[in-house]
């Protein structure tokens, strides 16, 4: 699959906030037993988890105390150790909320304006012709590039360690952004690295020192801290592995060192502490929990649905502040409910539903029974009129994305992105449908009825764009694509060369070379698991090929000049 895989004053002017309000007549409801709380979470658990395989933990805490932690699967299965509560875990993208607390934490003593201009604390962040506020790194809305798709498209294996200051360099080199700052919401990496720089210039200390001084100490998190040394020995850590197609299960190596995105290593026990600061602030007060809980806006008023490394929402009919993470194999989940005094947290070293098991066992915990069954997505299917599913098959393309294809199979729409298989499209009660689990479509129809356009939708993660219906004319002449290209923004080189009807993409350090597939002249889909997905190129006058454009998930047009002609 395509891995397409962050009031005036300090609160923002608008935005959700669903920080916890501790009510002297807030009732805590009837729960079950203890021993039937921990069958009902095992079973939940057991479901996933077989005996010898990765697993997970789960916590759930009130008023400071962790009110049921236990670990399920193995935290190393070369030597058979099993996942306890004190297991530490890599917590991946939960980590942003930590660095985003502590930059909320510097404002609230005047020690940082979140409205200032990125480059005032960090002179050497280019200058794009548009500042980017601190508040903008925050909330997502600065428009760089995810760090992630710029070091794969750079030529880095993803096993590499990568560093702190190979992301600064990195950030120094670009030109270009995703979008004019302010203007739309994209989660991306990038910004939370360059926070994370902010608070060692105004603190004189690394995000690790002044999180492990400011916060943790305070808070009695004596387990946490950001690991920024990929050789460092931690006690009782998990590491991450992944299930093959041949149920083999395989380390997944991950080595950065750069934190503030990602890097966060903590273990359900510790984050029972971490929670309750939200209920009752030991570190910050009340005005600096309402900050952090209360989603950003963009410049025309929208809003950005997301906090401080936190996402207000709504689950089961209850309010819940959360965020997931995963990186390398890890996923994780953090999420409180600010009407319950709850907390729960679910770390895995595998990849699997963290979120839907944390909600799970806090139903089971707020209402004394086992949740019910979930609605398959059949019972809650839409269906297309037999006038629109003859209209929709075609090829749909966006400059920065895969190709997508549907195709109508009896009665079902089925789709596939770039070069994947084929996979029957979801179509949802409002007409919107999906293929693959990364966005959905919302069908642009003219007024005649045709369509010609279908517009994607992808919530928090990543902008809407649009996808123009296109004639496919695949390239016949590759030869004219061939030569060496080049990018200043990534100090990389791909050699271009026409083989056996693909054009095929090689760079010195990647473990295998890239075959593109042509749609158009202009657009090519890329046989590859990792960045970039698609590639587009530039024709002068004449039309002679001048550059080609990478595309990646969260990263668009990374230009590289043709150099040299074959």
């Amino acid at each position: 699959m395509v891995n397409f895989s962050r009031r005036a004053g300090l609160l923002a002017a608008a935005g959700v906030v669903f920080a916890p309000k501790l009510l002297a007549n807030s009732s805590v409801p009837a729960t079950l037993p203890v021993g039937e709380l921990e069958a009902a979470i095992d079973a939940l658990f057991h479901e996933h988890i077989a005996a010898g395989e990765a697993g997970a933990a789960i916590g759930l805490y009130r008023q400071g105390r962790v009110l049921f932690a236990k670990g399920y699967g193995l935290a190393d299965l070369d030597q058979g150790v099993a996942i306890t509560p004190t297991t530490q875990f890599n917590v991946a993208s939960v980590s942003k909320q930590f660095t985003a607390f502590a930059i909320a934490l510097l404002a609230s003593e005047g020690r940082l304006d979140l409205d200032a201009n990125v480059r005032h604390y960090l002179p050497w962040v280019p200058d794009f012709g548009h500042p980017i506020t601190v508040r903008q790194l925050v909330h997502h809305t600065n428009g760089l590039r995810d760090e992630y798709t710029l070091l794969e498209v750079a030529g880095r294996d993803v096993r590499d360690v990568s560093t702190q200051r190979q992301i600064i360099e990195l950030v120094k080199l670009q030109r270009e952004l995703n979008f004019e700052p302010g203007t739309a919401h994209s989660y991306n990496n990038t910004g939370y690295s360059l926070l994370a720089e902010i608070i060692a210039v105004i603190t004189g200390k690394s995000l690790r020192q002044f999180s492990s001084e400011r916060m943790f100490g305070p808070l009695g998190m004596q387990r946490t801290f950001f690991g920024d040394d990929a050789d460092e020995v931690i006690t009782e850590r998990a590491t991450s592995y992944e299930k093959g197609a041949d149920g083999r299960w395989q380390r997944t190596v991950l080595t950065t060192e750069s934190v503030g995105h990602s890097g966060l290593i903590t273990n359900v026990t510790d984050l029972a502490k971490w929670s309750d600061n939200f209920f009752r602030p030991k570190v910050g007060d009340r005005t600096l929990i309402d900050l952090v809980c209360t989603s950003g806006t963009l410049r025309d008023g929208r809003a950005a649905k997301y906090a401080f490394g936190l996402t207000p929402s709504e689950i089961n009919g209850r309010k819940i502040v959360a965020h997931s993470g995963g990186d390398g194999s890890f996923t994780t989940y953090f999420t409180f409910y600010p009407e319950h005094d709850l907390g729960v947290a679910v770390l895995a070293n595998r990849r699997m539903d963290v979120g839907g098991l944390a909600h799970k066992a806090a139903e089971v915990f707020l209402t004394g029974k086992a949740p019910k069954p979930a609605e398959t997505a059949a019972s809650k299917a839409g269906v297309l009129s037999k006038a629109v599913l003859a209209r929709l098959p075609g090829t749909y393309i966006n400059p920065t994305a895969p190709s997508l294809t549907l195709e109508r199979r009896g009665d079902q729409l089925f789709g596939w992105w770039g070069v994947e298989e084929p996979a029957a499209a979801v179509i949802k009660p409002d007409g919107t449908f999906h293929v693959g689990g990364w966005s959905h479509f919302r069908i642009v129809a003219a007024k005649d009825g045709s369509i010609n356009a279908l517009e994607s939708i992808y919530g928090i993660s990543m902008q809407p764009r649009l996808f123009k219906r296109v004639q496919p004319a695949p390239v016949t002449d590759l030869a004219r694509y061939e030569g060496d290209y080049f990018s200043d923004e990534l100090d990389a080189r791909y050699r271009m060369t026409a083989e056996g009807g693909d054009l095929v993409m090689y760079h010195l350090w990647r473990p295998e070379p890239i075959k593109l597939v042509s749609v158009t002249p202009e657009h090519f889909n890329a046989r590859t698991g990792w960045a970039p997905h698609a590639v587009t190129f530039e024709l002068d006058a004449r039309g002679e090929i001048v550059a080609a454009r990478m595309h990646g998930a969260r990263a668009d047009n990374m230009r590289f000049e043709r150099r040299k002609k074959a």
